[in-house]
């Protein structure tokens, strides 16, 4: 059986403000190629197929209006997408049996009566290639409670390989689908790699009958186990600019028993993230290369900046004044001091009983100082924090 493992497609995501509908529609484009390069059996989208619970109306149309066209120009190939922490799982199953009409599969949620699931309907067969478990986003919550030798993922795939053993008659190669973090994995770019309240699991986790493991949530391309079967695809474009890495979608070829073979098809974007320049410089400095960036790069730009000196207060209007004319849209500045006694992580080095000490103004001022904003800024903005927690004190007294 012949794949094409995808996910975090993050429709709707904005940066900085900006649309990023152009980017993604450029990927699809890019993977309807690459599906009529490769002619998988299968797509399969393992999650966090827009960016928030509630994306926009044009975004989901987006969405399906590409599914449908993925539908009649590649009848045979099997279409399944599961939903990640960010999507809506109600919302992506409202539609399932339409989507099921169409010969493919959308999946946000698995049954459950008391301590009981059915998997019936994540069992998917790719006419007599393989079968595909498609699981999507659980909370731990969800899943049964765990004895004191197994914890609760355990429990819940080891009844999934248990139910997927008895139905799998023909000893088709076994692909599960899911949406999750791995321990070892590399998260490189991803500030909460954790998903909800489910901490990082071993791979041990997933029973060796399954041929692959098509992962979700992870934003860096990568293997995480010896043999490899287990990976996730990483995200197709980057989302956000500490995603330096090249992104791509994996092709992977399974026969039961004998390691996958993966490759990877790079996805170009059409517009993007970058740290400029490479190195740090003052911001001064950076202003100067700013105003000489090619007028028809089109990207977006993070300004890299390294100084003692607190950054001017009119730094984002000297940066966007800097781009004015040209094709590139100017987000944010990455600033750094050469005394990292002043960044925001090493002050913020403290256990957890500290740290709720604080108050909500002695954490904003510490991130004012880290980013340099000035003194001024930081009192107006110290000013603002301070009323919205006297409201919210407020209506607490209120609601008592």
């Amino acid at each position: 059986m012949k794949i094409l493992h995808t996910s975090d497609w993050h429709l709707g995501h904005n940066l900085y403000g900006y649309d990023r509908k152009k980017d993604h529609i450029d990927f699809l484009n890019q993977l309807r190629a690459i599906i009529k390069e490769e002619i998988p059996d299968a797509l399969l989208v393992s999650g966090d197929i827009y960016d928030v619970s509630n994306p926009p109306t044009n975004i989901v149309s987006i969405f399906n209006d590409f599914i449908l066209e993925l539908r009649h120009e590649f009848p045979l190939m099997a279409i399944i997408i599961t939903a990640g922490n960010h999507d809506s799982a109600s919302k992506v199953e409202v539609y399932r049996e339409v989507w099921k009409e169409l010969d493919i599969d959308v999946i946000g949620k698995i049954e459950k009566n008391g301590r009981d699931y059915s998997f019936k309907n994540n069992l998917i067969e790719v006419k007599g290639k393989g079968v595909i478990v498609a699981i999507p986003f659980v909370n731990r919550a969800y899943m049964s409670i765990g004895s004191e030798e197994n914890i609760p993922e355990e429990n819940f795939f080891s009844q999934i390989a248990k139910e997927v053993s008895n139905e799998n008659h023909a000893n088709l190669p076994i692909v599960l689908m899911a949406h999750i973090t791995v321990n070892g994995s590399d998260t490189e770019g991803h500030k909460q790699p954790s998903i909800g309240n489910i901490n990082s699991v071993n791979d041990s986790i997933f029973d060796k009958m399954f041929d692959y493991v098509a992962l979700g949530h992870i934003h860096k391309p990568q293997t995480v186990d010896s043999f490899g079967r287990i990976r996730y695809s990483g995200s197709p474009i980057a989302i956000s600019f500490d995603e330096e890495f090249t992104h791509s979608v994996s092709i992977v070829e399974i026969e039961k028993g004998i390691k996958p073979v993966i490759r990877t098809v790079n996805i170009e974007p059409s517009r993007p993230l970058i740290t400029f320049p490479t190195q740090p410089v003052s911001f001064g400095n950076a202003i100067k290369m700013l105003k000489k960036f090619p007028s028809e790069k089109e990207c977006f730009i993070r300004l890299n900046v390294e100084q003692e000196d607190d950054l001017p207060a009119d730094c984002e209007e000297q940066a966007i004044a800097a781009v004015t004319d040209k094709k590139c849209l100017y987000c944010t500045i990455k600033y750094l001091r050469p005394n990292k006694e002043n960044s925001f992580s090493e002050r913020f080095d403290l256990r957890l009983d500290d740290f709720m000490d604080l108050r909500p103004t002695d954490v904003a001022m510490t991130l004012f100082k880290s980013l340099g904003i000035g003194e001024e800024t930081s009192k107006e903005l110290q000013i603002l924090i301070k009323e919205i927690e006297e409201d919210i004190i407020n209506k607490q007294r209120e609601e008592d």
